[in-house]
Formats: C-alpha cells, structure tokens, sequence
C-alpha cells in the first residue's frame, strides 16, 4: 500500500542556520539510501508565500488566493511517498525522516492503495 509522508515545518526554517540546512539535506540523503526500495517520489516545497489556494465557490464561480490553504503555524514542507506493508510500517519508515525540533510527520495511506 501507498502511504504519503508528510513534512511540516514549524517555521525553524527561516532561522536555522546554513550549517543546520545542509546538515538536514544531508540526513535526507541517508534517509533515502536507507529506505530507497520503499519511495516511490517526492520532493522538498517552495515556502509557503509561493502557494495559490482556489477556493470553488460553486459549479462555475473560483476564487485564486496568494497562500496556502489554511492559516497555521505548520507549512507543509515536503513529502515522501512511500510503499509499505501496511501503517506500521509505514510509521516506522516515516520515523527517520530528518527534520528540525518543532517539525511534525504525518503519515496518511494513500486512496486505492
């Protein structure tokens, strides 16, 4: 089963200092030699402030945003999609994605699998 392996950033980003950057694009390397058999894609994310929200209003009415969806003080940052056996698993893989202190991992199983 396909689960995403989601990354979201408490705002450390923006005061973390080179050395930290590098050091956690570095521990994304090693999480993806150890756990490459099981990714099937992802990516890092542009910081919020690039993100578009299209709220539709009906049928035929949309509305364009700047911004992400919803106001928090989380921004999705990245994701992995994984394959697992099932959550467990999935949790346990999900368990070694670097981040820095504050971020949160959300794990979610993937629609059809």
């Amino acid at each position: 089963m396909k689960y995403a392996v989601l990354i979201y950033g408490a705002g450390g980003w923006a005061s973390a200092s080179d050395e930290q950057v590098e050091k956690v694009h570095a521990e994304h390397g090693a999480f993806v030699e150890k756990h490459g058999a099981t990714l099937r894609g992802g990516m890092e994310l542009q910081g919020a402030q690039t993100a578009r929200s299209i709220r539709h209003r009906s049928d035929t009415e949309s509305v364009v945003t700047d911004g992400p969806f919803a106001e928090t003080n989380e921004v999705l940052g990245g994701f992995y999609l994984v394959e697992a056996a099932g959550l467990d698993e999935a949790v346990e893989i999900a368990g070694d994605v670097p981040c820095l202190p504050g971020d949160v991992v959300e794990v979610r199983p993937a629609a059809g699998g």
